[in-house]
């Protein structure tokens, strides 16, 4: 993607691998709700957000990039009462 009009910066693709898995037990009227994740499992380097045109500030280079997370995990947990 062109990062400038003038089409002299462009950002390189990149690709995700996210893990997800979860399980819900039924317990009476109350259905429990579990799963945990990885995002990001390669640990790739990438552009979470892209500044079209960016300025620069105080004699700094402009910054184009603003860098997306690293790998991490999640947990969570559900409780459901069923009517």
């Amino acid at each position: 993607m062109p990062m400038r009009d003038d089409n002299s910066n462009y950002s390189d693709a990149y690709s995700l691998l996210d893990m997800y898995i979860s399980k819900t037990i039924a317990i009476g009227m109350f259905d429990i709700g579990m799963s945990a994740g990885v995002n990001n499992l390669l640990d790739t380097d990438y552009a979470s957000m892209i500044l079209v045109n960016a300025g620069s500030f105080g004699g700094n280079t402009p910054r184009y990039f603003y860098p997306g997370l690293p790998i991490n995990a999640f947990g969570r947990m559900s409780i459901r009462y069923n009517f």
